[in-house]
């Protein structure tokens, strides 16, 4: 599987450090930060 397949797939995929990649991530997101 490639990095597509996780995050445009039909599922949840949770990323950590997603900050570091916020350009990558699909338009319609749900971001959660613990702090």
């Amino acid at each position: 599987m490639g990095l597509d397949d996780y995050l445009y797939g039909n599922g949840i995929c949770v990323v950590e450090w997603a900050e570091k990649g916020l350009d990558i991530l699909p338009t319609e997101h749900l971001l959660i930060q613990i702090n």
